[in-house]
C-alpha cells in the first residue's frame, strides 16, 4: 500500500508540473499600452513648419513669381500682425511633406487608442517679431497643450549677427507666452543651410550667424522650462540630404527628420 501511495504521489505532482510549466509557444502577456499625458499640438512658426519641398526661382517649370509659401525675408517686407485668418484647418496652407503631418503620423502609430492632432500654424515669410505677434491668438483657437516651436531664421537671413539677440528675445517672449497659460513647450533650434543654395543667405558672410544663434537658444530654452529639441544637430553633417534645392528648407527627407526628433522628445517626456 505504501509504494502505491508513492507511486501516486509521483504521478499526481508530475500532471501538476505539465500544467504549471509554460510551453515556450504560449502567448506573451501584453505589455501595457504606450500613453501620452497630452495629445493637442500646435507646431508653430515659419515656412520651416509649413512644410513645403521648396525649388529655387526659375528651375520649377511653370514659376512666374514665388508665391506666399516661397517667399522668404529677401522677397518680404517684415508684415504687421494678421488677424482673422485663423480657420479651423489653421493659417497653413495644406503640406502632406510637413512635419507636423509626418509627426502626427508617427504618434497615432505609436499611441492608437488615443486620439492627437497636431495642428499646422506655420506661416511662410514670418518674421520673428510677426511670430510673437500672431502665437496669442493661434494659442487662443487652438487651445493646444503643447507647443512645438521652430522660428527665427527669416530674421537672422534678412538682419543676420544683428537679428541674434531679436529671434533669441523672441522665442523667449512666445515661450513665456504658452507657459503662462500652461501648455508645455518644446523649442527647436535653427536648422542649418546648404552652401549654394539660392536662399542660403546665412553664407552671405564670413560670421556664422545659425551657429551663434543657437548656442544662445539653448541656453535660453535652458532657462525657460522648455524642452530643448536640437533640430541643427539632428541636421548637422547631412545637408545634402536634409536641406532641399534652395539651400533653406528642408527636403522631404529633412521634414521627416524633424518629425522623428520632436517625436523622440515627445516619448521621453509625455510618455507615461
Amino acid at each position: 500500500m505504501k509504494i502505491e501511495r508513492v507511486l501516486i504521489l509521483l504521478a499526481t505532482a508530475a500532471l501538476s508540473a505539465c500544467r504549471t510549466v509554460p510551453s515556450g509557444d504560449a502567448p506573451a502577456i501584453p505589455a501595457k499600452p504606450a500613453h501620452l499625458t497630452a495629445t493637442r499640438f500646435v507646431a508653430y512658426g515659419d515656412s520651416i513648419t509649413e512644410g513645403f519641398v521648396q525649388r529655387c526661382p526659375g528651375n520649377d517649370p511653370g514659376e512666374k513669381a514665388p508665391a506666399d509659401k516661397d517667399r522668404t525675408d529677401k522677397d518680404v517686407t517684415p508684415q504687421s500682425p494678421r488677424f482673422g485668418f485663423f480657420l479651423e484647418q489653421s493659417r497653413a496652407q495644406p503640406s502632406p511633406t510637413g512635419y507636423p503631418a509626418r509627426l502626427q503620423e508617427l504618434l497615432e502609430a505609436r499611441y492608437p487608442s488615443q486620439a492627437i492632432t497636431v495642428v499646422n500654424e506655420g506661416n511662410g515669410g514670418e518674421d520673428i517679431e510677426s511670430g510673437v505677434s500672431n502665437l496669442p491668438h493661434v494659442l487662443t483657437a487652438n487651445a493646444p497643450e503643447v507647443l512645438l516651436l521652430q522660428e527665427g531664421i527669416n530674421t537672422l537671413n534678412q538682419q543676420h549677427k544683428e537679428g541674434i539677440p531679436l529671434v533669441v528675445d523672441g522665442l523667449r517672449t512666445m515661450i513665456q507666452q504658452a507657459r503662462s497659460r500652461s501648455i508645455r513647450v518644446f523649442a527647436g533650434t535653427l536648422l542649418p543651410e546648404r552652401p549654394g543654395g539660392c536662399r542660403a543667405y546665412d553664407y552671405n558672410e564670413e560670421f556664422d550667424d545659425i551657429i551663434e544663434a543657437n548656442v544662445q537658444i539653448r541656453r535660453m530654452i535652458g532657462t525657460q522650462g522648455a524642452v530643448l529639441v536640437d533640430l541643427y544637430e539632428a541636421f548637422n553633417g547631412q545637408t545634402g540630404l536634409l536641406i532641399g534645392e534652395d539651400g533653406l528648407h528642408p527636403s522631404a527627407a529633412g521634414y521627416q527628420r524633424i518629425a522623428e526628433t520632436f517625436f523622440d522628445a515627445i516619448k521621453s517626456t509625455l510618455e507615461d
